[in-house]
């Protein structure tokens, strides 16, 4: 019978056995992700993030586990860049233009009827042209971007018929308070008003203001078609969500898992652009159903006018070159 010390000592050897042959390891705690953006849990970017998660998970057998934080819980958008920046935080869904306050060219994607259409869109940001774009945004702004999700068209909506860019003139337009939609509609011969989101309901109802543009879900959700008679697809602008990474934390992962993390954003952005898509044709049917009446009038002219502004915005002329040319 084998004494007590005997044992201990055989004990110690099969271990060291296992240890050198790596046929036996101690657990190792998963690495935690953070991810956050600031809409509702229902919104098809927390289904991404959440599909981002589980394709991160699988693909590094566990070593790399994502929490998916909603509606703000890690602070508004800027907040969250901040956070991004010092290394509190490891990721950020949001659009890259929240980056231009380090740099102006990752706001390039809002600028005026840039992308004809979402074949378009997906033609650039797939392409050479979106694959240095985000290369340029990194070098200066220290903020890796993956994925290009389509956020869909900003449209306008108004309490008279927009049938011709002239029919603009005069029009007192409610736009976020930013230089590049002022501009826009400024270049239209419209009348921008800023104003807080707060307000647009009842300034619309009270006459106040004219008209107000935003994508599909907005002007469903908020009720915008009680307030307005015309749905005027004007497409001039859109936006492209992406997922905000710090650089130099992203390159301190091993290559592996650095290849983890790109393929798991693809897994997120196809499932956002596919929903966003659809979401698109079911939005409009809805809006018609509500009374609105839909107006498609040439763009061209509209185009025209909004390359004055190309001249306000240097640093783009190379960006916009290229992006009109695909």
């Amino acid at each position: 019978m084998l004494t007590e010390r005997l044992r201990s000592i055989l004990l110690c050897f099969v271990t060291l056995a296992f240890l050198l042959t790596g046929l036996w390891s101690p657990a190792r705690a998963a690495t935690k992700i953070a991810l956050g953006h600031a809409v509702a849990a229902t919104d098809p970017r927390h289904e991404a993030g959440l599909r981002f998660g589980k394709e991160l998970e699988r693909l590094t057998n566990g070593r790399y586990v994502v929490e998916v934080y909603p509606g703000g819980q890690l602070g508004n958008y800027n907040e969250q860049v901040q956070a991004i920046k010092v290394g509190t935080q490891d990721i950020l869904i949001e659009d890259t233009n929240v980056l231009d306050r380090f740099d102006t060219i990752a706001g390039i994607d809002v600028y005026p009827f840039l992308f004809r259409d979402a074949d378009h869109f997906f033609k650039v940001f797939n392409g050479a042209v979106g694959k240095d774009l985000y290369e340029e945004i990194r070098k200066k702004t220290g903020f890796l971007t993956l994925g290009a999700m389509f956020r869909g068209y900003r449209e306008l909506t108004t309490k008279r018929p927009v049938t011709k860019v002239d029919d603009l003139k005069g029009m007192k337009i409610r736009v976020p308070p930013a230089k590049i939609f002022l501009e826009t509609w400024k270049a239209l011969g419209a009348n921008p008003t800023p104003m807080v989101w707060g307000e647009v309901y009842l300034s619309l109802k009270q006459g106040v203001i004219d008209a107000q543009e935003n994508p599909f879900p907005v002007i469903y959700n908020e009720k915008i078609y009680e307030v307005t008679k015309y749905l005027v697809l004007t497409h001039h602008a859109t936006g492209v969500y992406t997922f905000i990474m710090n650089d130099t934390k992203f390159q301190s992962y091993p290559r592996d898992v650095q290849d983890a993390f790109r393929a798991a954003a693809k897994v997120g952005e196809e499932y956002y652009n596919q929903y966003v898509l659809k979401e698109q044709a079911q939005l409009l049917d809805e809006l018609k159903k509500k009374g609105m009446e839909v107006l498609t009038p040439d763009l061209s002219p509209f185009r025209e006018r909004v390359k004055a502004l190309d001249d306000q915005f240097p640093e783009y002329k190379p960006w916009l070159a290229r992006i009109r040319g695909l």
